[in-house]
């Protein structure tokens, strides 16, 4: 009985961390990890990255064809980034809405860059299949590697990456910015 009691209690924390539509880490696991690794990152002197993406135009989907669609479309988006970001050092996660992240220990700025990169190139690709139509499927992306120089806490480390993502947005979609 304590081990079903014990099973059941792991189950449930993984449901707690863990977005039930996408079966991406959610915002709660982001929360917890985040400082973690930064701290680690910094009492190791090991590189952490952090990728930011946002889906273009997503609230156009679901006004258009449906939240259904729209779900189906954060689904598709999610299993497209497990098939780009296969490494198990990286954990992805959908932080909100049609917001997701990738935080990419032991991964310098250039090499999260050019994951980031193949990943958004290989989106732009693949369309989005909705009964009746074909849409395109895009993403602007932000993609920062924290850094003791600039970053003074794990909350700046997102801001500075954050505010990258939105120049890519503010810059016409579909591009990646690095912070």
């Amino acid at each position: 009985m304590e081990l079903q009691l014990l099973d059941q209690q792991e189950r449930l924390d993984q449901l707690s961390r863990t977005d039930s539509l996408t079966q991406l880490g959610n915002r709660y696991q982001f929360n917890s990890l985040f400082p973690v690794m930064v701290a680690n990152a910094q009492r190791q002197s090991q590189p952490l990255s952090l990728v930011l993406l946002d889906i273009d135009f997503f609230k156009r989907i679901n006004d258009e064809y449906g939240h259904a669609c729209g779900d189906s479309c954060l689904s598709v988006f999610a299993e497209r980034m497990r098939q780009n970001f296969r490494r198990d050092s990286d954990t992805l996660l959908r932080l909100g809405g049609e917001e997701f992240g990738i935080l990419m220990p032991n991964t310098p700025l250039e090499q999260a860059r050019v994951l980031a990169e193949q990943f958004r190139q290989a989106l732009e690709r693949e369309d989005f299949d909705v009964p009746g139509a074909t849409l395109p499927l895009t993403a602007s992306l932000g993609v920062g590697c924290y850094d003791t120089q600039r970053d003074n806490s794990a909350e700046g480390f997102f801001k500075r990456v954050d505010d990258a993502l939105y120049q890519a947005k503010a810059a016409g979609r579909n591009r990646l910015n690095l912070a």
